[in-house]
């Protein structure tokens, strides 16, 4: 089983845990994946090239190591989504070092289907947090998990795209949801 963790860098040197992390092809590009033991920390989202996904994993996980078959069924269900195929990002995330509010959003909005998505208001308000979509979008700010925490499906009201905190912006934000409305999930 694998455990979806937002573990920080200074928790990480702090228990003198040793990061490691791996770089895989997908079909939209390269992504990387960091992690100790059986826990995910963080997840790029696919570059052109392995050398900008590189560089952010020594800037921010000093002193990791590559282990290219580090979390192979991870590996295989990210290459599986940007295949269009099944995959299953069920896996109960361990969002220990964020805040409560944070982890409630993270969770909820791991509910949303994909080729679906909420407006940040409605994700507030299915946290009984009606008043909260700024707050709501800043959470997802935080995300280290794109994909496994899908926080691509929620946008603005009104139709808006509304922002992305993960590599690419807007444009991989609008990418991901047009991938998910055009494929067949349920197969």
């Amino acid at each position: 089983m694998i455990v979806v963790s937002a573990v920080t860098t200074k928790s990480l040197t702090k228990n003198k845990i040793t990061p490691r992390f791996a770089i895989f092809q997908t079909d939209w590009g390269v992504v990387g994946i960091v992690g100790h033991n059986n826990r995910i920390t963080s997840l790029f989202l696919p570059q052109a090239n392995s050398r900008t996904i590189i560089n952010k994993i020594a800037r921010l996980y000093p002193g990791s190591v590559n282990i290219q078959n580090f979390l192979p069924c991870l590996q295989a269900q990210i290459k599986a989504y940007f295949q269009g195929k099944s995959f299953d990002f069920t896996f109960k995330p361990d969002l220990q070092n964020l805040s409560e509010f944070t982890i409630e959003v993270l969770d909820t909005c791991r509910s949303i289907p994909p080729g679906q998505t909420l407006t940040y208001g409605q994700l507030a308000q299915k946290i009984n947090r009606p008043n909260a979509a700024r707050a709501v979008g800043n959470a997802l700010a935080a995300n280290p998990l794109p994909l496994i925490i899908p926080c691509h499906r929620v946008t603005a009201a009104h139709g808006k795209l509304g922002g992305y905190s993960g590599t690419g912006g807007t444009k991989i934000k609008q990418s991901l949801i047009n991938h998910e409305s055009k494929t067949d999930w349920s197969v």
